[in-house]
């Protein structure tokens, strides 16, 4: 129930500021041009450079360091767009709490005058992805990925609000981890579940209906209907899940709740641990 309430007072903040809606497509919308790239430079690669797929999994050096140039530049870019719109839908939110007049090109001022920080951050962000992707153990490589992605929770607030380098963000947002772990924990899995269960519901309606009557289903209408309802879900989730974590890093930091936001909740959320 917590998480819903704080998913409401979220969307009240998105349903105020559209531009959040407005950052979170772009984001999509600009990985999807750049996965799309992405392929077609991975194809060409293959083809002029005769890259046997069976021989680079045999010998992932085989043919040098020419294969990977286009996943480093996918990943780069990749985190890149993740987190300069991430940046923008949090400045929209700061805005927000702080009563100022929130606006699509105020938000990407405040980022336009972070940006080197970002990058900064960009390339961190880029390289413990590559690491991670070299982690064959798929229960270690998920500890890794968790352990960074909580101790970076508050990194983007931090250099785009207190105006932070980047590792200096890294250090303060470890900091705020180790006083409140065990609930920012619970917080962020709330929210991931309540994304999850949203994202079988096509899956389950099928199943309801069952494989007869959905392959009765004309073809086309139904992979429109489940593709925009997934690009709707991703877009609101991503707004929702960035003005929440503007709220708490608020609540964290000030140890007060910003406009919109019942102290209560967010102290049920995410409570300092001594």
């Amino acid at each position: 129930m917590a998480t819903l309430s704080l998913i409401s007072s979220s969307w009240k903040i998105v349903k105020n500021d559209k531009e959040t809606l407005a950052f979170s497509f772009l984001n999509l919308a600009c990985w999807l041009g750049l996965f799309a790239a992405f392929v077609y430079a991975y194809m060409l690669l293959s083809r002029y450079c005769s890259i046997d797929p069976e021989i680079l999994k045999r010998d992932p050096f085989q043919y040098g360091y020419t294969p990977y140039i286009p996943f480093i530049v996918f990943v780069f870019f990749s985190v890149l767009i993740e987190q300069f719109f991430s940046a923008c839908i949090v400045s929209c939110a700061i805005m927000r709490f702080a009563k100022m007049e929130s606006t699509f090109f105020g938000a990407l001022k405040a980022v336009f005058f972070r940006l080197p920080a970002l990058l900064g951050w960009v390339v961190i962000c880029s390289f413990f992805r590559l690491v991670f992707d070299f982690i064959k153990n798929r229960w270690l490589k998920a500890a890794a990925e968790v352990t960074f992605s909580l101790t970076s929770f508050f990194v983007v607030p931090i250099i785009i609000v207190e105006e932070e380098g980047p590792l200096s963000a890294l250090s303060k947002s470890t900091g705020l981890l180790c006083n409140t772990w065990g609930d920012q924990l619970k917080a962020n899995f709330g929210f991931g579940i309540i994304f999850w269960i949203m994202l079988v519901i096509p899956i389950f309606f099928g199943v309801l209906l069952g494989y007869e009557k959905v392959r009765a289903l004309p073809l086309l209408w139904t992979i429109s209907s489940i593709g925009s309802y997934y690009v709707l879900l991703s877009v609101f989730y991503k707004a929702l899940f960035e003005v929440f974590r503007a709220a708490l890093y608020v609540y964290v930091t000030y140890q007060k709740a910003p406009d919109g936001f019942d102290e209560e909740e967010l102290r049920n959320a995410i409570q300092p641990k001594f």
